[in-house]
C-alpha cells in the first residue's frame, strides 16, 4: 500500500481510471489506464459502494436500485456489501481513505487470523509469519483484492483459528473435565459464529461456499485426531458429539444472525432468469498453464505498461494467477510433505496433502475425476476457480509446518547431509521443470500474439520485461532453497532464526511485492469524473428514462454514480422476466444487457423517455421521421421519441395471457398500440375491463413524489375503471395503495407492473416493502437476541461469586 499512501492527497486507490474509456467521463490528455482487466470493481463493486454511502447517509436503507433496468434490487444482489464489515470505510471515512482502508483490512484480517491459527497450532513465530505472509498476499488475495471474493475469504482463516481453539481446550484437558458452557470454550464458540457472519455478509457466495465445506472437512479431521488422542479416556465419543452439536448451533446461529441478507437473496435467486444457472462441471485449470505458478506474469500483466497482455488471448490474467503463492513457499510445503514422519505437527500435515491432492484432482480434473465431486450438493453449478484459496491455504500451513519443522533444534542425524543434497536437488528441479515449462508455454503461446503488435520497440519492452520477471522469480527461489538447505546442517539458533526471517522476506518478495500495484492508484479526478457531459445529460433526463444503447457512452452500473437510470445492469444476477423481455425485444445480451436494437414496441414496453446515442456510431431503427432533438453535444446526441408513451400511463383495455410464452408473443403483436391495452400475466379472475368496444380515456398523471423506492402519482377525475401501467420491473415486495387502501399490483407486459384503477380520483403509492427483508430482520433480531441470552447466561453461570453479585 505504500503507492497509494504516499499519494493519499490527489490519487485515490481504485480502477475508476476506466472512466477514460466512456465518451461522457472521458477527461481527454494522454493518459493510459492502469489496469484495463479490473473492469467488475469500476462498474459495479465501486458504483454500488458510492449508492450504499450517499442512502445509509441519507438515513435510507438501499434495498432498490432505481436507474439500471428499469428497477433491480439491489441490496439483495448480495455483492452490494450492503452489511459487510469491510464496506464500512466507505461509510465512515472520505472517498480517498474508504479506498484504501478497506482493501487494507481484507488483507490484514487475511494475515492476522492465519498467524493466529498457525499459533494454535503451536509454531513458532517465524515460521506462523511466514504462513500468514504467503497466504494474505496469494494470488486469490490480491488479484481479487478490490472485489468482494477477498472479504469473504477472511472467514477460512477466521473460523480456522476459532475452531483450533476449542479443540486446543478440549485437549488441553482430561476429557472428563471439558464443558462446553465454559467461557473460553463458549468465547471459541462465539468467535466461530462471527467468522461465519463476517464471510457471510461480505458478499460472496462462492467464495464462502467452499469456505464452508473446508471448515466442515477440518472439523471432521479434528474430531478424528481428538478422538485418536483421548481414545482411552471415558466419555470421549459424548464429548465429541457435544463438541459438534455447539458448532453445528453456531453455525445455524450464524445462518439466523446473517438471515437480514440472505433471505433477500434467496428471492433474487428464485426470480434469476434460467439461463443463469450455469453447470460449472467441464470447467477446470488447463496443466499447459502450470508454468504460471511460478511465473505469474510469464504472458504479460495488465498492470505492467511494459508488457503485452498476451494472456487475455486465452482468458484473463486474474483467473489463471488466483493460484499463485509463489515459488518459496511452494517449495516449503513440498519439504513439508517430505519431512511428514518426523513432522511433531504430522496429523495436520497429512491432512492439508490430503486436501492438497483432493484440490488438485478438482481443480484439473485429476484422471478424469472431477465429475466426481458432484455428489458434493452446490458443486456442479460451483465455479471451480473460487476454490482456489482451499490449495492456497494448504500450501501456506504445509509450508510454514515445515519450516517450524526446520527451526527446531537440529539434533545429531546421520542424515542430516543426505537430506541437505535432497534439498538442493529438489529445489532445482523444481526451477529447471518451472523454466522448461515456462520456455514450453511460450513458444506455444506467445509468437503469434506477439507478432500481432505493431512496433519492434514495444514487442522489445514485453520479452525485456518478461526476461526480468524470469530471472527475479528464479533467483528468489533459488535462495530459498539455499536457505532452506542451510537450515538443514545449522546449528546456530541466531542463524536459524536469520534464515527464516530471510525465506519470509523472499516469500513476500515473490507475491506482496510483485504484486504490490496490480490494483492500482489513479489520479483523483479521474475517479468518476463529473465532466460536463454528464452534468448535461442529468440536467436534460430529471424525471425520464433514458436508454444508453451500449456502453461507450457509459458502462453500466457506472450511471448508478451519475443517478443517469438505463435500461442496461451489470449484475450477476437479473430479475427474469426483464431479462428475458430484454434480450427479446431489445437484443440485450449479458452481462450489461446494453441495448443493440431500437424499435417502438422496445420504446412503449420499457418507457423510455430519452435516447442518448454516441454520435460516432449509427444505430438501426432510429430515424430522423420518428425522433424529436432535445440536445446535441459534440459526444452525444440526446433524443426523444415521437412515439414514445413514458414511464406511466393509463388504459383501459386488458388482455390476460394463459401462459409467459403467450404473454412474451402478445407483447409483440403487430400493431398493438401499447398505449391503449396492457398485457396482464396469470391474473385470477377477469380483467376489470374488456379491450372491445371500449373508447380509450386519457388521463393526466400528476407525479407527487419520486425516491428510489416509492412513487406516489394523482389521477383525477377518471370516468372508467382501467389500469395504471409503470415501466417499473415487476419483482416480489412492490405493494401499492390507492387513496390510502391496499391495492394489487399485476405483472405486466411480461415485465412491468399495473394496477387497476376504480372511476374518480385515484392517489397511488407505489412502494417496495419486500418481506424477505422484514422476514430476515426478524430472524436476525432473534438470533441476535439468543446469541446475547447465551452469552450473559454463561457469564453469569462462571463469573466469581463478588463479580456476579455486582452485577
Amino acid at each position: 500500500f505504500a503507492t497509494p499512501i504516499l499519494g493519499i492527497r490527489d490519487h485515490i486507490y481504485s480502477s475508476a481510471d476506466l472512466s477514460s474509456a466512456s465518451v461522457l467521463t472521458d477527461l481527454g490528455g494522454n493518459y493510459r489506464i492502469q489496469n484495463d482487466l479490473l473492469s467488475d470493481p469500476f462498474v459495479a463493486n465501486q458504483p454500488w459502494l458510492l449508492y450504499n454511502r450517499e442512502m445509509l447517509r441519507a438515513g435510507k436503507f438501499p434495498l432498490w436500485n432505481p436507474f439500471n433496468a428499469n428497477g433491480v434490487p439491489h441490496f439483495a444482489n448480495y455483492q452490494s456489501a450492503v452489511l459487510s464489515p469491510f464496506s464500512l470505510p466507505w461509510y465512515i471515512f472520505p472517498i480517498a481513505w474508504a479506498a484504501l482502508l478497506a482493501p487494507f483490512t481484507k488483507l490484514f484480517a487475511l494475515g492476522w487470523f492465519t498467524f493466529l491459527f498457525l499459533k494454535q497450532l503451536g509454531l513458532r513465530q517465524t515460521p506462523a509469519l511466514f504462513g500468514a505472509t504467503a497466504f494474505m498476499f496469494s494470488g486469490y488475495a490480491v488479484l481479487w483484492l478490490s472485489y468482494t471474493i477477498t472479504g469473504a475469504l477472511v472467514m477460512l482463516p477466521a473460523g480456522l483459528y476459532f475452531i483450533e481453539r476449542l479443540f486446543g481446550a478440549l485437549e488441553s484437558a482430561p476429557i472428563a473435565q471439558f464443558r462446553l458452557g465454559q467461557r473460553g470454550t463458549v468465547a471459541s464458540l462465539a468467535g466461530f459464529c462471527l467468522s461465519l457472519c463476517v464471510g457471510v455478509l461480505a458478499g460472496h457466495p462462492e467464495t464462502i461456499y467452499f469456505a464452508v465445506l473446508f471448515m466442515a472437512a477440518y472439523v471432521l479431521f479434528r474430531l478424528a485426531l481428538a478422538g485418536r488422542r483421548a481414545a482411552r479416556q471415558a466419555g470421549v465419543v459424548r464429548t465429541l458429539i457435544t463438541v459438534s452439536g455447539g458448532l453445528l448451533a453456531m453455525g445455524l446461529l450464524a445462518l439466523g444472525l446473517t438471515a437480514v441478507q440472505t433471505l433477500p437473496f434467496a428471492e433474487y435467486l428464485a426470480n434469476n432468469p434460467q439461463s443463469l444457472h450455469l453447470t460449472a462441471a467441464d470447467a477446470y485449470y488447463f496443466t499447459q498453464f502450470l508454468p504460471l505458478s511460478l511465473f505469474p506474469s510469464l504472458l504479460g500483466n495488465p498492470a505492467d505498461l511494459n508488457s503485452l497482455n498476451v494472456i487475455e488471448a486465452y482468458y484473463n490474467y486474474n483467473e489463471f494467477n488466483a493460484i499463485y503463492i509463489g515459488g518459496v513457499a511452494l517449495f516449503l510445503a513440498f519439504v513439508g510433505f517430505a519431512t511428514l514422519r518426523r513432522n511433531r505437527h504430522r496429523g495436520h500435515l497429512i491432512f492439508f496433502a490430503i486436501a492438497a491432492s483432493l484440490w488438485l484432482v478438482y481443480t484439473f480434473n485429476g484422471f478424469g475425476l472431477k465429475h466426481l465431486f458432484n455428489v458434493i450438493p452446490g458443486m456442479s453449478a460451483a465455479f471451480f476457480g473460487r476454490g482456489m484459496s482451499i490449495g492456497l491455504f494448504c500450501a501456506a500451513s504445509a509450508a510454514a509446518l515445515a519450516l517450524d519443522h526446520l527451526l527446531a533444534s537440529p539434533e545429531a542425524d546421520p542424515l542430516r547431509r543426505r537430506r541437505l543434497l535432497l534439498t538442493l536437488a529438489g529445489g532445482g528441479a523444481l526451477l529447471m521443470v518451472g523454466l522448461r515449462g515456462a520456455k514450453d508455454l511460450l513458444t506455444a503461446t506467445q509468437k503469434g500474439v506477439i507478432m500481432a503488435h505493431a512496433t519492434s520497440a514495444t514487442i522489445g519492452a514485453h520479452i525485456d520485461t518478461v526476461i526480468a520477471h524470469v530471472a527475479a522469480i528464479s533467483l528468489t527461489t533459488a535462495l530459498a532453497v539455499a536457505a532452506i538447505a542451510l537450515l538443514w546442517n545449522n546449528r546456530s539458533p541466531k542463524m536459524r532464526r536469520i534464515l527464516g526471517a530471510l525465506l519470509i522476506l523472499l516469500e513476500f518478495a515473490q507475491t506482496g511485492w510483485l504484486l504490490r500495484d496490480y490494483n492500482p492508484t489513479i489520479p483523483a479526478e479521474r475517479f468518476y469524473p463529473q465532466t460536463a457531459e454528464t452534468r448535461a445529460l442529468q440536467n436534460q433526463t430529471v424525471g425520464k428514462n433514458l436508454l444508453l444503447p451500449n456502453s461507450s457512452l457509459l458502462y453500466a452500473d457506472v450511471n448508478l454514480v451519475y443517478r443517469l437510470p438505463t435500461g442496461a445492469s451489470y449484475d450477476s444476477l437479473g430479475v427474469g422476466y426483464y431479462v428475458q423481455l430484454a434480450s427479446e425485444i431489445l437484443g440485450a445480451v449479458p452481462p450489461s444487457y446494453n441495448t443493440m436494437r431500437i424499435n417502438e414496441t422496445g420504446v412503449r414496453l420499457f418507457g423510455v423517455d430519452a435516447i442518448a446515442i454516441d454520435n460516432r456510431l449509427t444505430y438501426p431503427g432510429v430515424n430522423a421521421s420518428e425522433f424529436t432533438v432535445l440536445e446535441k453535444r459534440s459526444t452525444y446526441t440526446l433524443l426523444a421519441a415521437n412515439y414514445a408513451i413514458g414511464r406511466y400511463h393509463t388504459v383501459i383495455g386488458a388482455q390476460v395471457a394463459a401462459t409467459d410464452v403467450q404473454a412474451l408473443q402478445m407483447v409483440q403483436t403487430p400493431g398493438l398500440d401499447l398505449s391503449k391495452v396492457v398485457i396482464l400475466s396469470q391474473l385470477t379472475g377477469a380483467p376489470l375491463s374488456d379491450l372491445q368496444g371500449i373508447h380509450d380515456e386519457t388521463n393526466l398523471i400528476e407525479v407527487m413524489s419520486e425516491a428510489e423506492d416509492r412513487v406516489v402519482l394523482r389521477i383525477f377525475g377518471r370516468e372508467l375503471p382501467g389500469y395504471m401501467v409503470l415501466a417499473k420491473t415487476f419483482y416480489p415486495g412492490w405493494k401499492a395503495t390507492i387513496n390510502g387502501q391496499p391495492a394489487p399490483v399485476y405483472r405486466a407486459n411480461y415485465a412491468f407492473s399495473a394496477i387497476p384503477l376504480q372511476p374518480g380520483d385515484n392517489l397511488i403509492t407505489f412502494y417496495y416493502d419486500p418481506d424477505s427483508f422484514k422476514l430476515g430482520a426478524v430472524i436476525t433480531l432473534a438470533s441476535l437476541l439468543i446469541g446475547a441470552g447465551l452469552l450473559i447466561f454463561v457469564w453469569r453461570r462462571t463469573a466469581p461469586p463478588h463479580k456476579l453479585a455486582a452485577f
